[in-house]
């Protein structure tokens, strides 16, 4: 009831924000610029991406492909995939708490979404679902001595609802873990697969300087790691396609976690569109919250 309960409430948020009404300037030339040219501006490319190891997620780098499926005068359908190649923890410092990562595992992830622009073309509005996989081997613990580690996958699926403007985006999400949710993970703690329910609210203080702001609200690993938690990111976004950003992230299951985020997106064209509104860059983001969180717990 508690995960009802907090969707119908994002839900409800989400399609209750306000909707700026466009100042009357004699002039539809914004409007013309997204109805002519949206079809050559929507991004079609592919990425390079990389991460530090955050709250039950590992260090790992990866690739991404955006590809606009339809796109109209003021909408499109995409399709977004991401591969990822996590590295192991640093040392004593468990992404799980108390187990460690080792090795070389694979992850991946793939959605299906839509976005439109309002009649103004102030609110661009989207939703996309999908699906999510994750490899994970295991290695000594910080905590105590293991033996028989093993190696572990989880899967999941994934919502998310998006309202975005030039200078504010929101996004509530869902991370839903499915199959078997709990892997015994060494002879002493399993790892579980966490639920995850939240709401980022983001502000951009530049088109190129952002912040996010986000709640969430996780639920797994035999309920231990139930509980509320808040993050945040300070990212720059570069015109040349290149982004950094440092997250952090606080619950009583992780504590306080840091990590960085390093993106570069290039266009398949070969071409650079610098001069894009915030609104139109949005059209063909990669969807955020794709990760499966992991937590262990003691047997």
């Amino acid at each position: 009831m508690r995960r009802l309960a907090f969707l119908t409430s994002a839900l409800l948020t989400c399609a209750a924000l306000p909707h700026p009404v466009a100042a009357d300037t004699g002039s539809t030339q914004g409007n013309t610029y997204v109805q002519s040219f949206l079809k050559d501006d929507v991004f079609e490319g592919g990425g390079i991406n990389a991460q530090t190891q955050g709250a039950g997620v590992p260090n790992s780098f990866g690739v991404t492909l955006f590809k606009p499926l339809e796109v109209e005068d003021r909408s499109l359908v995409f399709f977004d995939a991401a591969g990822n190649v996590n590295l192991g923890d640093h040392a004593d410092n468990s992404s799980i708490v108390n187990t460690d990562v080792e090795g070389v595992s694979l992850s991946g992830s793939s959605k299906l979404g839509m976005r439109w622009l309002n009649d103004t073309q102030t609110w661009m509005y989207g939703i996309h679902g999908g699906f999510d996989y994750r490899q994970m081997n295991t290695g000594s613990s910080d905590t105590t001595k293991v033996k028989k580690q093993r190696d572990v996958s989880y899967y999941q699926v994934a919502l998310g609802l998006e309202a975005i403007s030039n200078d504010w985006e929101w996004n509530p999400y869902i991370l839903y873990p499915v199959g078997d949710t709990e892997r015994k993970l060494n002879n002493k703690f399993e790892g579980g697969a966490l639920g995850t329910y939240g709401f980022d609210v983001r502000y951009n203080f530049t088109p190129e300087f952002k912040s996010t702001l986000g709640y969430y609200y996780q639920q797994g690993d035999l309920d231990a790691a139930d509980g509320s938690g808040m993050k945040g990111q300070l990212a720059y976004h570069f015109d040349n396609g290149l982004s950094v950003g440092t997250n952090v992230s606080y619950d009583d299951a992780f504590y306080t976690r840091i990590s960085a985020t390093f993106n570069y997106r290039f266009r398949f064209d070969g071409q650079q569109k610098n001069k894009r509104t915030n609104l139109i860059k949005a059209l063909s983001a990669s969807p955020a919250n794709r990760d499966i969180r992991v937590h262990d717990l003691l047997l």
